[in-house]
This record gives C-alpha cells, sequence and structure tokens, in this order.
C-alpha cells in the first residue's frame, strides 16, 4: 500500500477548516468577537499555511510542520469555533472587540513569516537524518526503558506511601523525557524489535494516557501524538504513513475529545455539563496570544526581563527558600486580570493558575511588535541550527537530542509560558535529562547479540 506525505494529510485538513469558515461567515454572518476582516485574513492565514505544506512537502522540515499543525488546529479553527459560537473564557478579561481578534491574527500571520525565514529559508540541505546501520541483527534490550517509565508512572499517580520519594525521584524519571526517550528507542529500533516488544510498546502508550488522565490531564492524548512526531521525525527526517494509519488518526479525534470531557467531568469535576464551546474555548490558543496583545501594556509589569530574572532565582536555583518572593510571570497574568494586588508565592499557590502567553503574545510584550518579529526570527533561526548542528557517531542520542529540541519548540516556544518558566525548567531537569539519555543510550547502542 503507497504511503502518504504527512504534509498532504494536513494539506487536507487546512482546506477543509477554510471552507468550514467561509460557510459558517455565510450562514452565520460576524459576531462580537469575528468580523470580515477576521475572516478574510483568516482565508489568507489558510493560504499561508498551505505554502508552508508544500515547502516542506519538497523540502521536508519538522519546525514547519509543527508550526503549521499549531497554526490550523489551534488558530485557524478556533476562527471557526467563534464563528460557529462566540463564546471564550479568556476574551472576557478585558475589553476586547472583534477588530482586537484581527489584530491579533494579523500580528500571528506576520510572526510566522519571521518563524519560516528562520526555520527554512536559512537552512541548509533540508534535515535529513545521518544514514542508519543495519538493526535486523540487533537482540533490543528493552527491559530498563520499561522499568524507567513504570516508575515514572507510578510516582506520578500520587501514591501517599511513595510521596517523600516524589520530589527527588520523580525528576530524574519523569515520564514525559522517559516517554518521549522510549518512541526515539522504537522509533529507531522498530526493525529489530520481536512480536511481545511492539505489543510492550503499545501498552506503555496506553498506560501513558491512563495514568496521565488518571492524574487529571485532559490532553494525554495529544502529548503521547507530539512525542510520537518528534521521535519519528528525528530518526527518519521525514513522516509518510499508510493511509489506513491517517484513519487512525482521524479516529483518534473523537476519542481525544471523550477523554477530555471524562478528566473534566470526573477527575477534576469542574462542571456538570461540558458543552463543545468548553472544548473550543480549551483549544483556542488564538484567544490567548490576541489577548496578550491586546493587553501587552497592562501585562509588561511582568512580561519582562527584570521580573524573569526574580522568578528565575526563587522558583529554581534557591530550594527551600525565595529572595525576591517572585512568582513566574504566567502564575501572574490571572493577578492582572482580575485586579488582584498582592502578587506573592503564598498567594500563587493558594490561587495557582497558568496562563499561556504563546510566542506570538510574550514576543509582543516582551520587546515590542517590530522587535518581536526580529526576536522570533532570531530564536527561530537558533533552533534550526542546533537541531542541524546535533550529529553524533551513535544514532539513539543524535536522534533522541533532536527529538528534544522539536519537543522544547512545540511546549517552550509556540506554546510559550514565558522565558523565565522555561530557564526553570532547565535548571530543574538537565541533569535528570543527561542520566536518562546515558543510561538509554546503553540499551541503544548498536551490538549485536545484546539481550
Amino acid at each position: 500500500m503507497s504511503k502518504l506525505d504527512f504534509s498532504s494529510f494536513l494539506a487536507a485538513v487546512n482546506a477543509v477548516i477554510a471552507a468550514g469558515i467561509l460557510v459558517l461567515f455565510i450562514y452565520r454572518g460576524t459576531n462580537a468577537y469575528v468580523n470580515a476582516y477576521t475572516v478574510y485574513l483568516c482565508l489568507a492565514f489558510a493560504a499561508q499555511n498551505y505554502f508552508f505544506l508544500l515547502v516542506t512537502k519538497r523540502r521536508p522540515n519538522p519546525f514547519l510542520l509543527l508550526l503549521v499543525m499549531y497554526s490550523v488546529f489551534f488558530y485557524e479553527f478556533r476562527v471557526a469555533t467563534l464563528l460557529w459560537e462566540p463564546w471564550s473564557t479568556v476574551l472576557v478579561r478585558s475589553a476586547f472587540a472583534a477588530a482586537d481578534l484581527s489584530n491579533g491574527l494579523l500580528y500571528v500571520i506576520l510572526a510566522n513569516c519571521f518563524i519560516f525565514l528562520g526555520v527554512d529559508t536559512f537552512a541548509e540541505n533540508g534535515f535529513e537524518p545521518r544514514q542508519r546501520e543495519n538493526f535486523g541483527v540487533v537482540s533490543v534490550w528493552l527491559f530498563p526503558p520499561i522499568l524507567f517509565f513504570l516508575l515514572g508512572v507510578v510516582l506520578n499517580l500520587n501514591f501517599r506511601p511513595l510521596n517523600f520519594l516524589k520530589g527527588y525521584i520523580w525528576i530524574v524519571f519523569n515520564t514525559d523525557i522517559v516517554l518521549l526517550f522510549g518512541l526515539v528507542f522504537v522509533a529507531l529500533y522498530y526493525g529489530a524489535l520481536d512480536k511481545w516488544q511492539k505489543i510492550l510498546v503499545f501498552c506503555m502508550g496506553l498506560v501513558f494516557v491512563a495514568s496521565r488522565t488518571y492524574v487529571g490531564s485532559r490532553s494525554a492524548i495529544l502529548s503521547l501524538f507530539f512525542y510520537s512526531f518528534c521521535a519519528w521525525f528525528a530518526v527518519n527526517g521525514r513522516i509518510a504513513l499508510k493511509k489506513r494509519a491517517y484513519i487512525v488518526l482521524t479516529a483518534m479525534v473523537p476519542l481525544a475529545v471523550s477523554l477530555f470531557v471524562l478528566t473534566s467531568l470526573v477527575v477534576r469535576k469542574m462542571y456538570a455539563t461540558v458543552p463543545f464551546r468548553i472544548i473550543f474555548d480549551r483549544l483556542g490558543l488564538l484567544d490567548m496570544g490576541a489577548e496578550v496583545v491586546s493587553s501587552s501594556i497592562q501585562y509588561s509589569s511582568v512580561i519582562n526581563f527584570q521580573h524573569y530574572f526574580k522568578s528565575v532565582i526563587d522558583s529554581g536555583l534557591t530550594p527551600g527558600f525565595n529572595v525576591f518572593d517572585t512568582p513566574k510571570a504566567a502564575n501572574l497574568l490571572s493577578f492582572i486580570y482580575n485586579g488582584v494586588s498582592e502578587s506573592s508565592l503564598q498567594a500563587v499557590s493558594v490561587n495557582y493558575q497558568s496562563d499561556i502567553m504563546t510566542v506570538y503574545g510574550e514576543a509582543y510584550a516582551l520587546f515590542g511588535p517590530i522587535a518581536g518579529l526580529v526576536g522570533i526570527f532570531l530564536i527561530s533561526f537558533l533552533f534550526q541550527k542546533v537541531y542541524r548542528s546535533l550529529a553524533y557517531r551513535e544514532p539513539f542520542k543524535q536522534a533522541a537530542l533532536r527529538a528534544t529540541v522539536l519537543v522544547v519548540f512545540y511546549t517552550y516556544f509556540l506554546g510559550s509560558f514565558g522565558i523565565d518558566w522555561f530557564v526553570v525548567d532547565v535548571v530543574r531537569f538537565a541533569v535528570p535529562f543527561y542520566l536518562l539519555l546515558c543510561l538509554y543510550s546503553m540499551c541503544a547502542r548498536n551490538v549485536p547479540g545484546r539481550a
């Protein structure tokens, strides 16, 4: 059966959503958040996404694919859902009109042009991986990776008898890092796995989704998908799947929605019912980015390098005590739009909330509109340079580090919670990351006869 490039699948999804926006605009018209200018911008946005997909189909680029996925599902699709029902928990934080959403979307379009310039225009010879060795005679050692993963899952389930260990061991056996490395391991050595090892790997994915759902995560399937994407591309240099695989991916959408509803109702007990507008609102990164852009003057009191420095000191470098009593910026946005004057670490612990800024909102508030675009370009360029520079003789080490760069790109860059949030996580997980990389590398070396 012939394979279909992932960019072609995304192009079809992009076209369907764009057509849906046009139909909804014709039959439902404008509303408080979406006007005709917003719709025209969104159609231009869809055309931009299609152009990016044409480029990455000719010259595979993981950063462009991640950018288009984010743009289509969390920005373009959000315009369609706002046309369907103009409801948002984010856009009511301040005086927000359709013109503000249009301005935010315009800035996203411009910023994506600069991301494109950074990750593709100056990339040399694409992103093809180093030629892999023949693994047909290798006996892969799966026991340690599975043990690390299960230990991380158990510690993540908040079992009281193990809580005293969680602060130390859970950081080392972080399930996100362990899962990412496990997926890289499988993508790299899939041909050397026997039937039962493949079943074990599949069960690891199910356990990850179940455990994350149990502790209240509403995006476990989405996380698993993005980690799998990053691992697969880092190993293979492109993504082309059989058509039935895309049918499975499409079927996972209602499953992901069902888990979102289940977690909201049963685990978190947040709502009596979960109408579609709540799900759409959760996917609305456009709302969050546009709102930060619109209220950038108010948020600049915490989105600045002085505040970042203080919050990094208190959250990442002073365990057990604090110097400035300064929470991370993402934890203080709610204090600003709710008009709360107290902004201490104790106040955040009592009324905890973290608000995503997105790269667009943070760059606009931190540097201003023009300098923000330049900053976005420079960081994008740095990502592709770092990715391409990660070339090692050991295949697993190269693929694992490249997959990590992709995860950082979509988690901490596109979905930014602030530079200080990223720096604190780097401080916390740098040593555990290195230890796990070494442990997995010992299990992943191409040594014939390993059992």
